[in-house]
């Protein structure tokens, strides 16, 4: 892990300030457990 950059499994996610509207649409249909921060 690297600040707001993370590497798994060949890939490479960075942290962003919302989720992209397909992320959110998903988010609505079935909401996590926690709310994030």
């Amino acid at each position: 892990r690297d600040g707001n950059t993370i590497e798994y499994d060949g890939m490479t996610m960075e942290r962003v300030d919302r989720p992209t509207a397909e992320c959110a649409a998903a988010l609505d249909k079935a909401p996590l457990p926690t709310p994030l921060p």
